[in-house]
């Protein structure tokens, strides 16, 4: 019976990797600067909604410090956003859209640099209600940081590791 109950607290701790986190998050061992080096959108609200999820997701997801004197840079270039009309009533008028967020970003540490893309996606309702474009384009910057910071949980511990391999 105990060799059960370990081999069903293994399967449980497999099962759960792939979504929760057993060690902590990569340190990068100094501040991050956030530089939107290129922006070819329309909806100049898109950067700074972009930046501020961003910079809130890296302290609060992986504890890095953020401040715009950072030694480390995180390079962005956002792309022009995608409107798409998803949604449309008996008469084909549009009822909803979604925006869509892109973009790549180039994280330049003392240990090393990482290359990486993201992409968000808000949607809107009607551009004049509550759900409407300034809330899309929210949850489209959110969703892009989220996915940008979910990729350097994953790979900044690359950077650690080569600077500490170098020494």
């Amino acid at each position: 019976m105990r060799g059960l109950g370990l081999g069903s607290l293994a399967l449980a701790l497999l099962a759960t990797s792939a979504c929760y986190r057993l060690g902590s998050p990569p340190t990068l061992g100094e501040t991050v600067r956030i530089e939107v080096v290129g922006n070819q959108g329309r909806m100049p609200r898109a950067q700074g909604y972009f930046v501020d999820a961003t910079s809130r997701a890296l302290v609060n997801r992986l504890g890095w410090r953020v401040s715009p004197t950072g030694t480390a840079t995180l390079q962005v270039v956002l792309r022009e956003e995608l409107i798409d009309a998803p949604a449309q009533d008996r008469r084909g008028i549009s009822t909803s859209w979604s925006i869509r967020l892109e973009g790549t970003a180039l994280l330049v540490a003392r240990g090393g640099s990482l290359t990486g893309t993201f992409t968000g996606v808000g949607n809107a309702t009607g551009l004049n209600t509550v759900q409407g474009e300034p809330e899309a384009l929210k949850a489209a910057a959110t969703q892009a940081a989220d996915d940008l910071v979910s990729w350097l949980d994953a790979h900044a511990g690359e950077i650690s590791a080569d600077a500490r391999a170098r020494r």
